[in-house]
């Protein structure tokens, strides 16, 4: 048999700490990024051309034209020439310089609170940067030509030193020689230099560079974006969520299948039965096939058996009137004797279920009244004994042979006996009364027990020499054993009843004796 989930895996069991740890992170993301002020950003754009130099072109640097576009000698010149009455360090935190991919285009940004300054100050930076480059070039190239003149003019000075000399005659051959050969050396030297020359002067300028897009004024801000700040704080939400998922599941001491269940209570499970709800339409099948399953677990019909609940704080109930009315729609058809259902829990029952004020079982294990002259409840075949006038007390249970003897008394109005008996760890009256059962079937909400709390309910029952023969699921759905294939058809295919309300045949009405 398989042992799924109880509920589910970890991810939809915890689905609302997730889900509202999301929806709190993205309501707290858009909540600041609403209360932002809204930034708004201009850029223009720069292209940088061949760099022409001493007659060869050279390609840009662009590593090097963005530093020097977002430099604080290009912030201060803005300062200077605009007057924008921001320093020049304040203006480049605003400011960005990027390089698009595989292009020689400059994007230079300015984000503002107010557009109109945005677009203001992007162009200035833009139109600096192309003045501060050509001012900047242009004094390298004057730079460079008056080097190259003063070597122009070193080499004509050496020369007409050395021509003098050798011209003069009164040096020997061999000096005349090597004279020769230095006026040569000069000359070729002379004359590089000039073409170097001839080649600055038809150098206009080493810059190439011009605006090609200027900055438009912005329409919409550039931050916060809304849709990215959501989106991110879903994501963040989604993680947080998950992650004290993991925590609480490590944490939560409930247990997370059904193999769990009847490893830590010795017994199989049975199978599951629809929560106890008012009003509330649940199929009449499980109850009958649980009370097949009853059978088969105890190996004969069992003349009392006990139906237990874990703790009295357990939310999930088993209506245990439909266990009786389904013990009934065997029982009358054969003998026409009804079952009798014992109401033991004090705990508040669904309205009909049972009236109080009336004599049932604590008047009988005090030998106050007659089961004969009971006042008794019957219902479709189920004689119901209330829990009776008077409080159960501890003398009241022990020894246990004083309730077996109440329970045989009942037995006089029908058989078997079905006990509603009190949660096991209610007290002394949950441990006795299931020990006066022949068989004892444990309710158990994997929703609201721990697993702590079925080790103790096993515990009790042990001490009380009880006699477990299984468990049953309380859920929101109802089926007959976990993992059964006709579990899942046979709520649809089985007519349903309100609780209470039997829709199954007719079972004949027994009056009470």
């Amino acid at each position: 048999m398989d042992t799924p989930a109880l509920n589910g895996s970890l991810l939809w069991r915890r689905r609302w700490t997730v889900l509202t740890a999301t929806a709190i992170v993205a309501a707290a993301a858009l909540f600041a990024s609403s209360s932002r002020t809204p930034i708004y950003a201009s850029t223009a754009q720069v292209l940088i051309g061949i760099l022409p130099q001493a007659g060869v072109d050279i390609q840009p640097n662009m590593d090097n034209e963005k530093r020097i576009a977002g430099s604080l000698a290009v912030a201060q010149q803005v300062a200077a020439e605009y007057r924008f009455g921001v320093s020049p360090d304040v203006m480049l935190n605003s400011l960005s310089v990027d390089v698009p991919v595989n292009t020689d285009i400059l994007a230079i940004t300015y984000a503002h609170p107010d557009p109109h300054v945005a677009e203001v100050r992007a162009q200035a930076f833009a139109d600096t940067y192309v003045k501060f480059r050509t001012a900047a070039a242009d004094e390298q190239l004057a730079l460079r030509k008056q080097r190259t003149a003063n070597a122009i003019a070193d080499l004509q000075r050496q020369l007409e030193d050395v021509e003098r000399r050798a011209n003069s005659g009164q040096v020997s051959p061999q000096l005349q020689t090597v004279l020769n050969a230095e006026a040569a050396s000069y000359v070729a030297q002379l004359g590089a230099r000039q073409q170097d020359m001839q080649a600055l002067r038809a150098t206009p300028n080493s810059f190439q560079g011009r605006v090609i897009a200027a900055a438009q004024l912005p329409t919409s801000p550039a931050r916060p974006n809304h849709i990215v700040d959501g989106a991110v704080g879903i994501l963040v939400g989604l993680l947080l969520g998950m992650g004290l998922a993991f925590a609480q599941d490590r944490t939560d001491r409930r247990p997370r299948s059904t193999s769990e269940i009847e490893e830590l209570l010795a017994v199989p499970v049975l199978g599951s039965v629809p929560v106890a709800a008012q009003g509330r339409a649940v199929p009449a099948a499980p109850y009958r096939q649980l009370a097949a399953r009853i059978v088969l677990a105890a190996g004969a019909e069992p003349s009392r058996l006990a139906i237990a609940h874990c703790t009295s704080r357990q939310r999930g109930r088993v209506p245990v009137m439909e266990v009786a009315r389904a013990w009934a729609s065997r029982h009358v058809s054969l003998d026409g004797k009804p079952v009798v259902l014992v109401r033991a829990d004090d705990r508040a029952p669904a309205p009909g279920d049972d009236p109080r004020g009336r004599p049932g079982l604590s008047d009988l294990l005090r030998d106050r009244r007659d089961v004969n002259s009971m006042g008794v409840q019957v219902e479709g075949g189920v004689v119901v004994v209330p829990l009776g006038t008077l409080p159960l007390r501890p003398e009241d249970l022990v020894p246990i042979t004083k309730i077996r003897a109440a329970l045989d008394r009942t037995a006089e109005l029908g058989a078997p006996v079905v006990i509603d008996a009190p949660p096991v760890l209610s007290g002394l009256a949950g441990e006795m009364l299931p020990a006066a059962a022949d068989a004892v079937v444990i309710v158990v909400d994997p929703r609201s027990v721990t697993r702590d709390e079925i080790v103790a309910v096993r515990s009790a029952l042990d001490q009380a020499s009880a006699r477990l023969i299984g468990a049953v699921i309380v859920g929101r759905r109802g089926t007959t054993r976990p993992g059964d294939r006709s579990d899942r058809t046979a709520p649809s295919s089985t007519p349903h009843h309100v609780v209470h309300e039997v829709a199954d045949e007719p079972t004949p009405t027994v009056t009470a004796r």
